[in-house]
């Protein structure tokens, strides 16, 4: 089962390759913005 679920996803992830990309960059932006956003404020507190 899990098998068969790994294969779809990768014959979605070849067939649909831009939209397979947009995904990754926009999953991608989440954790970076949250690093970025705690990287700042950790900042701003050592300044003051």
């Amino acid at each position: 089962m899990l098998r068969d679920v790994f294969r779809y996803a990768m014959k979605v992830l070849t067939e649909k390759k831009f939209r397979a990309v947009l995904t990754i960059i926009g999953i991608s932006i989440g954790p970076l913005a949250l690093v970025m956003m705690t990287s700042t404020v950790r900042g701003y507190a050592n300044y003051v």
